[in-house]
Order: C-alpha cells, then structure tokens, then sequence
C-alpha cells in the first residue's frame, strides 16, 4: 500500500494501476476479506482511501464511478461517504453528488446548498475548479 500512495506524475493513474495489480480484493465485492480491507481503510487511513479512491476514478471515470458508488454504501463505510459529501468539495465529491443525484439518492441541490454554506470560499472555489 505504501508503494501505491505515494505521489506520482501520471495524476494517479500509476498507483490505482499498482493498487490494482497489488490489492485487487479491496473493490472485489467477491473477496471474502473486501469489506473488512475497506472498513479498515475507511477508519485508520481516511485520507489515503479517498486517494486511492480517486486515482481510480481519473484513471477510468466511466466505469469507476459506479463502483466507488456501490463500495461507499455498503454500511461499514457509511460514515466514510457523508465525510467525503461533508467535507470541502473535491472533484471527486462533485462527481459523487451527481451520481447520487442521477440515482435519486441524493439531492444535488440540497447538498450544494448545504457545503457552500458550511464551507463557504472553500467551497465556491471547489465548485469552480470542479467546474
């Protein structure tokens, strides 16, 4: 994991690429030890997942969305997902917003309304490089 994390050029394709070679279990729904790896994750090492997480979705947006999507509802990692919606808007919040919006989970309105009041510059700065 370590390898992984770590920073590199290619704006995070290279390590969700190692990630993927490394740890494929974590977003294999059918690992038997998936569930625990990204709970664990989600609880000691927040800010990595939320990279990894996001390494995933530049490297592939179309298809990794989704599966970000599904793996943040599952109900260990509940808490993890309203941190990533409560917390200042990142591209990957935006585009997870969206996607809620799009399902009917969630009311993009509402949550706009919601992190640009508690947010306040940060946000409005968020949604306009997101935009």
């Amino acid at each position: 994991l370590s390898i992984c994390l770590a920073d590199d050029r290619s704006k995070g394709a290279l390590r969700a690429e190692l990630f993927e070679k490394l740890a494929p279990p974590l977003l294999d729904d059918a690992s038997p030890h998936a569930t625990l790896v990204q709970a664990t994750l989600a609880e000691r090492a927040p800010t990595q997942l939320k990279r990894l997480l996001r390494s995933f979705q530049d490297r592939d947006p179309e298809r990794s969305l989704p599966r970000i999507v599904d793996l943040l509802q599952k109900d260990e990692l509940v808490n993890f997902y309203a941190s990533l919606l409560n917390g200042p808007p990142t591209e990957l919040s935006c585009q997870l917003a969206l996607f809620g919006d799009s399902r009917g989970a969630l009311s993009l309105a509402h949550w706009f309304r919601e992190t640009l009041a508690e947010h306040k510059e940060v946000a409005a700065n968020g949604f306009v490089r997101f935009l």
